[in-house]
């Protein structure tokens, strides 16, 4: 929700409910200072809430905050969900004295004061649950503002992690931060997934998180510790990237690099075109002298929404769109494979710090620029992880980037939405939703799209009197030609 309520409808009239906050609805936010919804509300029943501090005996509502690119401070909540009661609330970026404070600067005067209050780290997509280990577990935004950080000295926690609370009072449990002092806008946005792994021959309680950088981060459910380790790795750290105060950049010295194969290239390759993709972390620039690009994809500049800017015209990947960007993991307990949708779209990173915060009204520190050239060079990837030994199992090539995520099912299919190009029609971008063998990645079923509206999220699965059905919204988004807002179910057939 654009104004950050949290409303409770009636299931069979949709009307309003009365008595959850006022008159229906809750204010998580305010759309005056940034923030919104983008996340759905989570529910969890009272039987599956352990004992012990506010929210025993409670109905839950959990749900995060969006907002990072608006300076603001992130935060996660949960809500009684029968009376909209505010029964417990987490911020993302610790206050001076708290737990990850250190990782802040301390700077008490002028206008960048007090840094963590605009630290962003907003987690704006869904958690995971757990309901035997009393364990909220999601992913939290960049710190603000995503391209700058020159006065944000430090890691900035707990921005660009996964973090795990205690359901009972809102406490942190353990965090993982997969990008320190990101400047690279490499949010954890796609929803961590839990399962069930075997390691070494023993059973391990897992999550895993696809990220932005292209690794798949599976860590202990229990103390957030990388199972396939990623340790440490030296980093490029000169920049010339300095704040009108004169206050430079200081980036982090170090990245975690997991063992595990990347999902997605990570740079350093040249492309046919004899073009060079700089490899992963190589730290955002000024505009390069003479040169420029749109803000952001060149349809939205030919539409006349975003202007054409100065830009610098080192190419690096995985870009801001990942890597996986919102996209969901689903994965198959039997196969102990998880299923990633991947982007592969090179961006120029281009920083440019503001002057002074710009009061909650959106703040980049610079700008992300995709030319023509770039979107030539953008694909997708379907990847089948093995969670055990961080393998690519098999992996599929989609024409362009996978941004709707995956769906599995126990009869070893995976579902992805996919597009490629109309060879009838030069201005048309042709959409599909397939089924693959889970086990081999063979392509099974083709679905297209009526009206070509792209998919941008994942299937759902559920039976009714033991029929299996398969639902996924398709609907239009700027950088697609397609246009439409339907849900298009499947069914297996009856026997």
């Amino acid at each position: 929700m654009l104004d950050a309520k949290l409303w409770a409808l009636d299931a069979e009239t949709g009307a309003p409910v009365r008595s959850f906050g006022a008159g229906g609805s809750v204010s998580v936010g305010s759309i005056f200072a940034g923030q919104s919804l983008t996340a759905p509300p989570i529910f969890v029943p009272r039987n599956k809430v352990p004992r012990g501090g506010p929210a025993t005996g409670r109905d839950l509502i959990l749900i995060g905050i969006s907002g990072s690119e608006n300076e603001v401070r992130g935060y996660f909540s949960a809500y009684d969900a029968n009376t909209g009661e505010l029964v417990w609330r987490f911020f993302t970026v610790p206050a001076p004295g708290d737990f990850g404070s250190e990782t802040w600067p301390t700077i008490t005067s002028g206008p960048f004061a007090n840094p963590f209050s605009r630290g962003g780290a907003a987690p704006w997509m869904p958690p995971a649950y757990d309901p035997e280990m009393g364990l909220v577990i999601f992913g939290t935004g960049n710190a603000g503002s995503d391209l700058d950080g020159t006065h944000r000295a430090g890691d900035s926690l707990f921005s660009s992690s996964v973090v795990a609370l205690d359901v009972r009072d809102g406490s942190r449990v353990w965090h993982y931060q997969m990008v320190h002092h990101d400047v690279w806008d490499y949010d954890q946005a796609s929803s961590p997934v839990l399962f069930d792994m075997t390691k070494n021959g023993k059973k391990v309680r897992a999550v895993g998180a696809a990220g932005k950088t292209g690794w798949f981060y599976v860590l202990d459910r229990r103390t957030g510790i990388p199972i396939i380790p990623c340790p440490e790795r030296s980093v490029p750290v000169a920049t010339t990237m300095v704040a009108l105060d004169g206050t430079p950049e200081i980036l982090s010295r170090t990245q975690p690099y997991c063992e595990s194969d990347a999902f997605v290239p990570q740079g350093d390759r040249t492309l046919p075109t004899g073009e060079y993709i700089n490899p992963i972390f190589t730290p955002p620039s000024p505009p390069t002298p003479g040169a420029s690009g749109p803000y952001l994809f060149p349809n939205l500049v030919e539409l006349g929404i975003f202007p054409s800017v100065p830009v610098n015209n080192a190419r690096v990947e995985p870009g801001n769109f990942g890597g996986a960007d919102w996209t969901p993991t689903s994965f198959n307990q039997n196969l102990n494979l998880a299923f990633i949708g991947g982007n592969v779209l090179p961006v120029r990173f281009t920083g440019v710090p503001a002057p002074a915060p710009t009061g909650n009204k959106g703040n980049f520190g610079g700008w992300f620029s995709f030319t023509k050239e770039d979107q030539l060079a953008a694909s997708g990837t379907l990847t089948a992880m093995d969670v055990s030994t961080g393998k690519i199992r098999w992996q599929v090539k989609t024409q362009y980037p996978a941004y709707g995520g995956t769906c599995a099912t126990a009869g070893n299919l995976v579902f992805l939405g996919e597009s490629d190009d109309d060879p009838d029609n030069p201005f048309n971008v042709r959409s599909y939703l397939s089924a693959f063998d889970a086990r081999t990645g063979e392509r099974l079923f083709r679905y297209r799209i009526p009206g070509d509206a792209p998919i941008v999220a994942p299937c759902v699965t559920y039976s009714i009197k033991g029929r299996q059905f398969i639902a996924v919204a398709a609907g239009g988004v700027l950088w697609n030609y397609g246009r439409g807002n339907n849900i298009h179910t499947f069914a297996l057939p009856n026997h």
